[in-house]
């Protein structure tokens, strides 16, 4: 059969040389001339290093805990609920994702000051109680990440073929509660919570916007004082080499995940039959909801001041509201166009050299890729026009997150089904009809989804973002980021609630039009 919409295996090519070209182009400019300067140059990993490198691991245990934990919580609210409002709950719970994790550390942070000091006027910066002292801590700054990163796991199980109402009746007729759980449940949540785990564990790896709020001393800090303090490219270089050894693991593995989160075409999953379990369940639902949610937004809106003053702030960061969603957007909407047409000749068949390409540039911090293309924009004649940076930096965020588009252009395929594309192949219409007549009406609304949801990952971005933004071109999250260290605050909090409700409103509004339009 003839595929349609391929664009050419040298154009695919073509892309991919684009993809890594930034960390190409920084390991050869920034490495070292002579033999002895390169051995020296591993010095680097010293005990500082180590002990960060420690720290992350242990954040990041305490992150993959909460957010599995919080995530099993809220499916079994899920599970509890009738088939009729559980999509209303699956929309719901995307929400903390739209939350940029340092904006929730800041309001958690305001919370637990005027909850132990209800007299102090400003955030505190350290430990001045017994609650102070555990936020400012590994275990603080797991709980705050594992309320921000907890629905990758439920999604992750809602995907997931989970315990039918035929498999549970039949288990409950000749099995204790354990056996059923040991027998039934378990074997079909397994899949999905090594891989929510997985992922959530590598992403608290790369970790340092929040630590560094925490005054928690991470490994990725490291690394962000190697480029910017130091600028020592080719020291923060080896030093990202430790995050490369998660591919190996993680590209294994992502070949046998479709099978355990492949969606059970049959029955829903099962229902809780005991009342209890489900007041229970719903119960732990909405008390997670509350930590994930209202306490950051009922903090910042306190702590903002006056509607009037919150008003104003808004008024006055409206343009750099509007360009920070066109960062966002512009990027993410380029990361699932380029992914969708990336993977349109492959199937699920792709070589696995080119997932791990892309999963290692998405495991590698983000300030290594904007360092790459900040390299790349040095050789560019004359002086700089701020479109260029403009391009550079969303050529970053691309290049950074194109496993995502990757990821989503297979299921967006997927969804539009291979019978569906065999059969119109035989219409032998040309590439922009097809796309026009054929694939926008199918696949626009997943589209709109992903796009979204790839948006939610840019909006909150400060290391890349942060090296490579035009004069004049900050984005909201570094604007925010920068202000928190001056220790301004209720102006600082008015710019934090629009960091948290701006997102989280565009995810809204986005799966509200899509909900309408399939209506």
């Amino acid at each position: 059969m003839k595929q349609r919409f391929q664009g050419g295996w040298f154009l695919r090519g073509a892309l991919m040389i684009v993809l890594i070209l930034p960390v190409l182009v920084l390991v050869v400019s920034s490495g070292p001339d002579k033999a002895g300067a390169f051995w020296n140059s591993w010095r680097v990993f010293d005990r500082y290093a180590l002990e960060r490198l420690v720290t992350s691991i242990q954040l990041a245990f305490w992150i993959t805990f909460f957010a599995l934990g919080f995530g099993l919580i809220v499916y079994g609210g899920y599970c509890g609920l009738s088939p009729k409002t559980r999509p209303f709950l699956g929309v719901l719970a995307l929400l903390p994702l739209s939350y940029p994790p340092f904006g929730a550390a800041s309001a958690w942070m305001i919370f637990i000051t005027r909850l132990e000091h209800p007299g102090e006027g400003r955030i505190l910066w350290d430990a001045h109680g017994t609650l102070s002292r555990i936020l400012y801590s590994v275990f603080g700054g797991g709980w705050i990440l594992g309320l921000c990163l907890w629905p990758i796991a439920f999604l992750l199980l809602t995907m997931a073929a989970g315990p039918q109402r035929s498999q549970m009746e039949a288990a409950q007729l000749g099995m204790s509660r354990w056996s059923a759980f040991r027998k039934v449940v378990w074997p079909a949540w397994r899949m999905p919570l090594i891989t929510a785990g997985a992922v959530i564990f590598y992403l608290g790896l790369l970790q340092f916007e929040v630590p560094s709020l925490l005054q928690l001393q991470v490994y990725p800090l490291e690394i962000f004082i190697q480029f910017t303090a130091r600028f020592s490219d080719w020291s923060a270089f080896l030093l990202c080499l430790p995050y490369l050894l998660v591919v190996v693991p993680m590209a294994w593995g992502m070949p046998r995940a479709p099978g355990g989160l492949a969606i059970h075409a049959g029955e829903p999953p099962y229902r809780w039959q005991s009342s209890g379990l489900r007041a229970a369940a719903l119960a732990g639902t909405a008390l997670v909801f509350a930590l994930s949610i209202l306490v950051p937004l009922a903090s910042l809106m306190r702590h903002a001041g006056s509607v009037s003053l919150m008003w104003r702030v808004t008024t006055e960061h409206a343009p750099i509201v509007i360009r920070s969603l066109l960062y966002a957007i512009t990027a993410a909407a380029g990361v699932v166009i380029l992914g969708t047409w990336f993977t349109s000749a492959f199937n699920t068949k792709h070589h696995p050299l080119v997932p791990a390409c892309l999963l290692a540039l998405f495991v590698l911090p983000g300030v290594l890729i904007g360092a790459g293309w900040l390299q790349i924009r040095s050789y560019w004649p004359g002086v700089q026009p701020d479109a260029l940076m403009a391009a550079t930096l969303l050529a970053a965020y691309i290049t950074h997150t194109f496993l995502l588009g990757y990821g989503a252009g297979i299921l967006l395929w997927g969804y539009y089904g291979i019978r569906q594309r065999e059969f119109d192949s035989l219409l032998h219409v040309g590439a922009f009809p097809y796309v026009r007549w054929l694939l926008l009406p199918a696949l626009w609304r997943p589209g709109l989804q992903a796009t979204v949801l790839v948006m939610l990952v840019l909006w909150g971005d400060v290391g890349m973002t942060i090296l490579l933004y035009p004069p004049g071109g900050d984005t909201l999250a570094v604007e925010y980021y920068n202000l928190l260290h001056y220790g301004s605050e209720s102006r600082t909090a008015s710019i934090g609630l629009l960091l948290l409700l701006v997102p989280a409103l565009t995810l809204m509004a986005a799966f509200a039009l899509t909900a309408r339009a399939r209506s």
